[in-house]
C-alpha cells in the first residue's frame, strides 16, 4: 500500500468514527508511528482533519463525505499555494496590521502566520477558517469584518463587510484571484468577493498577490485590482517567463517561488 492509497483509508476512517489514533493506524498499516504522523501533517494540510495528541479527528470545516467547493479548491495546487504562503510570511513584521482575503491561498498563508512570534500583530480577514487558525497565537489580534456567510467558501461578504472595511488603515494586504489577464487585471467570477477584495486593496498601503500558475491567462466577471494596484507578485515556479515579464515592465516586484511536490 502506497501513501496515497493509505491517506485515502485515514480519511474514510475518519468518515466513519470522527477519530483516528496514531498507535492503531500504524498497527493496521504496519508502518511506524512516524509514517502515521507524517500522514495525518498531510490530511491536516490538505483540510480533512485536525491533528490531536497521539491522533486526530475530523475537520468539520472541511466535510469529508459531501466534500465542499471550498475544500475541494483547497486541494488544488496546495503545494504551489504553501510555497507561496511560505515566501509571503517573510514580508510580515510586528506590528503590521493585515488585511486578507477569503482565497485558499491565504488560507495557506493564514496557517505560516500563526506560526509567528509576534507580539502585536493585527489581521483583517473575512475567511472565517482562517479566523480560527490565528486566534490560536496570543500575539496576533485576528479581527472579523462580519456580514453574511457564504457556505460554500467559509466567508464574509456583503454591506456589512464592506462597510467595516471602508473604515480601516492596513499597512499590507495579501490576496489572490482566481483569474488573471494577461494584460495584468486581476478578477473574481463573485461579485461579493470582488468588492471585498477591491476594499483591501485600496485601504492597503501594500499589496501582495499570491498566485499560482493556473490562474495566468484567464478571464473572469470582476476585476478588482490591476497591475497598477499592486507592488509584489509571488508566483510558483511553473509560471511563464513570458508573463511574469510583462509585470516586471511595469515596475512589480516579482517572487519566483520553487515549489516541491510531495507523494
Amino acid at each position: 500500500m502506497n501513501s496515497k492509497e493509505r491517506r485515502q483509508q485515514i480519511i474514510e476512517l475518519l468518515e466513519i468514527k470522527g477519530t483516528v489514533e496514531i498507535a492503531e493506524l500504524a498497527q493496521r498499516f504496519s508502518v511506524s508511528d512516524m509514517t502515521v504522523y507524517r500522514d495525518l501533517q498531510r490530511l491536516e494540510e490538505e483540510g480533512y482533519l485536525r491533528k490531536t495528541i497521539g491522533g486526530a479527528i475530523r475537520n468539520i470545516d472541511f466535510p469529508v463525505g459531501g466534500e465542499s467547493s471550498y475544500s475541494r479548491r483547497l486541494k488544488t495546487n496546495w503545494e504551489e499555494k504553501q510555497a507561496l504562503a511560505r515566501r509571503a510570511v517573510q514580508y510580515i513584521e510586528d506590528g503590521d496590521s493585515l488585511g486578507l482575503d477569503a482565497s485558499t491561498t491565504t488560507y495557506a498563508l493564514a496557517r505560516e502566520i500563526q506560526k509567528l512570534k509576534v507580539s502585536d500583530l493585527t489581521v483583517i480577514t473575512n475567511l472565517i477558517s482562517a479566523q480560527l487558525d490565528l486566534s490560536r497565537n496570543e500575539g496576533i489580534s485576528s479581527i472579523s469584518t462580519g456580514g453574511l456567510v457564504r457556505a460554500n467558501s467559509f466567508s464574509l461578504v456583503g454591506p456589512v463587510a464592506e462597510k467595516f472595511l471602508e473604515t480601516v488603515n492596513l499597512d499590507k494586504s495579501f490576496l489572490s484571484a482566481k483569474a488573471v489577464s494577461l494584460e495584468g487585471d486581476f478578477m473574481d467570477p463573485e461579485i461579493s468577493e470582488a468588492h471585498i477584495k477591491e476594499l483591501l486593496v485600496k485601504r492597503s498601503q501594500e499589496v501582495t498577490m499570491l498566485i499560482d500558475h493556473s490562474k495566468f491567462g484567464k478571464r473572469a466577471l470582476n476585476t478588482f485590482a490591476t497591475s497598477k494596484d499592486i507592488h509584489r507578485l509571488i508566483v510558483d515556479d511553473k509560471t511563464s517567463p513570458e508573463c511574469l515579464d510583462r509585470f516586471r515592465d511595469q515596475g512589480i516586484e516579482v517572487q519566483v517561488v520553487p515549489v516541491q511536490k510531495l507523494n
